[in-house]
């Protein structure tokens, strides 16, 4: 993601083109661990916890290009897909559990997840 507007109204309407490339940014999220904290960083993730604040970087990407690609793929090739629907069921819990914590103002316990697939 570029600096600058991308909706085209106000000051610096358009793409900087000359701007550094960045993780795509939607609001701040906060994530609390039972050991830390993590949050949004210009260049990636902030975390902190008993030994301080770090940076892990995190190399921007262009929009879902590899998504797209790992789909085209697993239907033309017949490849499986990196991510299963155990995966879609756990994210899509996170998300729906987030919305309900926020309408409910609690804590919301998720139970269909699971470990990230090995790379």
């Amino acid at each position: 993601m570029r600096a600058g507007n991308p909706y085209g109204y106000g000051k610096g309407s358009g793409w900087d083109d000359a701007a550094p490339l960045r993780p795509p940014f939607f609001g701040l999220t906060v994530v609390t661990c039972e050991n830390g904290v993590v949050r949004q960083s210009p260049e990636g993730l902030f975390v902190y916890d008993k030994n301080g604040r770090r940076e892990v970087p995190c190399p921007p990407h262009q929009g879902r290009t590899g998504e797209l690609l790992e789909l085209y793929e697993a239907v033309t090739l017949d490849r499986p897909t990196l991510l299963d629907a155990r995966w879609g069921m756990a994210t899509a819990e996170v998300v729906i559990g987030i919305l309900e914590s926020s309408r409910e103002r609690r804590d919301v316990m998720l139970k269909y997840q699971s470990q990230a697939p090995a790379l």
